[in-house]
Order: C-alpha cells, then sequence, then structure tokens
C-alpha cells in the first residue's frame, strides 16, 4: 500500500524543473526536501491507516501536512538542511521528524471530520491553531503592515500588480483578532489562507492563493 501512496503523492511535493518523461508527459523532478515532506506524509498516512483509493481522505491529510509544515517553516527547513548536508537518507530524516513532531497524532482525527459548510471561500488553516477565523473580521482589524514586513514580501514576490501603473503591491496582510493576536493573511475574491507567521502567509501565498487568482 505504501508504494501506492507514494505514486499518487509523488507530485504533491516535485518543485524541481520539468522535465519530459515516458510518453512526452512532462513532470517535475524531486529534491531532498521533496522527498522528506513526501516520505512524512506516506508515514503518517501508514499509521492512520488511510486507504490509496481514499482520495478525499489523502488530500485532508496533506492539508494538514501542509498547514502544519507553514507553521514550523523554520524549523523543519533547518532540519532538512542539515540532514542533507551531512548526506542522510531522507528515509531517515523523515522518521526523525515524525519522531520529533508527531509522537501524539490525537489532533489528526479531526482531519477526517466532515466539514458542514459548502462556502465557496475557504480558509487554510493549521488545527494547531486551534481557531477558526472569519474573513469579515480580519478584513475589520486589518492593520498596515511595517516597512520590514513590507519589504520581506515584496522580496520573496508574494505580489499582486495593483500598485500604481501595476507595480507589484502586498499580496499578504495582517490583522489583530480581538485577544490582539496577530495573524497574516492571503487572499483572493475565492481563497484566503491564515499564518501566524508573515513567512507561513507568503508560502501560503504562493502554494495555495496564488493559483486561485
Amino acid at each position: 500500500m505504501k508504494n501506492k501512496v507514494k505514486k499518487l503523492l509523488k507530485e504533491y511535493y516535485a518543485t524541481g524543473p520539468e522535465t519530459e518523461g515516458f510518453l512526452g508527459l512532462k513532470f517535475k523532478s524531486t529534491n531532498y526536501s521533496d522527498k522528506v515532506k513526501t516520505e512524512i506524509l506516506n508515514i503518517l498516512l501508514d499509521r492512520h491507516n488511510v486507504s490509496e483509493k481514499a482520495f478525499s481522505d489523502i488530500d485532508n491529510m496533506k492539508n494538514y501536512f501542509d498547514n502544519w509544515a507553514d507553521e514550523h517553516l523554520d524549523e523543519l527547513t533547518k532540519i532538512i538542511s542539515d540532514f542533507e548536508r551531512d548526506n542522510e537518507r531522507y528515509q531517515y530524516c523523515a522518521e526523525y521528524c515524525i519522531s520529533k513532531f508527531f509522537k501524539d497524532t490525537n489532533d489528526i482525527s479531526k482531519v477526517f471530520e466532515k466539514s458542514n459548510t459548502n462556502d465557496v471561500i475557504t480558509e487554510s488553516i493549521s488545527l494547531f491553531e486551534k481557531k477558526r477565523y472569519k474573513m469579515k473580521e480580519l478584513e475589520k482589524n486589518k492593520i498596515p503592515l511595517t516597512n520590514e514586513e513590507r519589504n520581506e514580501v515584496l522580496k520573496a514576490k508574494a505580489t499582486w500588480n495593483f500598485g500604481p501603473n501595476g507595480s507589484p503591491s502586498p499580496a499578504v496582510w495582517k490583522s489583530k483578532t480581538s485577544d490582539n493576536e496577530v495573524i497574516y493573511v492571503t487572499n483572493t475574491h475565492r481563497a484566503f489562507a491564515t499564518a501566524t507567521t508573515l513567512k507561513g502567509a507568503i508560502n501560503k501565498y504562493h502554494t495555495k492563493i496564488k493559483q486561485t487568482s
């Protein structure tokens, strides 16, 4: 089963150059980080007995892991870089991450809970945040990015061309909750995503939101 699941998931984490394969099909190659993330996801799927035919459950688990990775971006990136530098097998790196971060997986059971909403606008949010944020509330409590934050967003090319004469403008903004918690947001008219860190929101723009514009 694990090999079948890997086949299904291989395109989820493939960020390398595009190449042409069998029968002229084009696909992106995978780097070390891609392989580690795919292996972590495979382990989680196996651990929770997700069938290779349960496409909805596979997608839900992937969304869970993607949101978790966004919230732990710096730490996860450092671990993967260290293992790659030491020429460790990507499977070993994935096993290390599982033992370090996913000892208690009770929250993952929530991944398979059925949603009762049919809203067109959806929110990508980590289960670790234990909260749901409403778009109207976020817009109402919007606060300016600092100059440093704005520059970081522009440097990361998380932008729309809404500035003067079509110049780049930040695609990430921030809001503050009633508990004074700062939340970073990126959105289109179709979807929105939140993160508790600026880097997390930038990553969600590139991986989830940009393609919905």
